[in-house]
């Protein structure tokens, strides 16, 4: 189930306590749906959409199986909780005596903060400036990561107006979560971008 894996892998032990899919009725901690920003006002499905997956596919492949590419909700601390688990290398502290737990495996910073296409020097994509990805996250991508940043920034928008922009040289990350498709979606994403970028080389500047 991947409720339940992702609350005993990361939402637990990392204390993300608002994290998780189906947030309006799942048996742990559901959350109450005006404390949920409504995404849009959907002609497709007839009604607002609040407290529910949003991307399109995902919303419809739900009754066949679990989605784990989008409709997961959160918040910013537990989001900035996650990010710094993988800042620390997959490591949290456990406790105020100072010791640590393990959440992932050891090596995962440098899995999300280095160019998987770039691990092989003969690969066709080793010098491709638009082929900057790693594990599950992009890399240093000015578009909305701004200027202010490092080489090995890695990040992630989400279509609704989410975003998560994390320097490992520098040790910090920014979240943030907008509802930036309500009432209706725009022709494209350049406005949110820019506002991200902004947003990022206030914050890293």
């Amino acid at each position: 189930d991947l409720q339940q894996q992702g609350r005993e892998r990361f939402f637990i032990p990392l204390g993300m306590t608002r994290s998780g899919w189906d947030p309006l009725t799942r048996d742990w901690n559901p959350i109450a749906k005006a404390e949920i920003s409504p995404t849009e006002i959907c002609s497709f499905r007839g009604h607002e959409i609040q407290g529910e997956i949003h991307d399109e596919s995902a919303w419809v492949l739900r009754k066949l199986f679990p989605v784990g590419s989008a409709g997961m909700f959160s918040c910013v601390p537990d989001l900035l909780n996650f990010v710094q688990m993988i800042l620390n290398d997959g490591m949290i502290a456990n406790g105020c005596g100072g010791e640590c737990a393990r959440v992932a495996p050891a090596g995962i910073l440098k899995m999300v903060s280095e160019n998987a296409f770039a691990l092989d020097s003969a690969s066709k994509y080793s010098t491709a400036k638009d082929a900057c990805t790693a594990l599950g996250w992009e890399l240093n991508n000015a578009k909305f990561m701004g200027t202010k940043i490092s080489p090995r920034t890695f990040g992630k928008t989400g279509f609704t107006g989410a975003s998560i922009v994390s320097d490992p040289d520098k040790g910090a990350a920014v979240v943030l979560l907008s509802n930036f498709t309500y009432p209706h979606r725009e022709a494209n994403a350049d406005r949110i971008h820019a506002f991200r970028a902004s947003l990022s080389d206030a914050f890293f500047g």
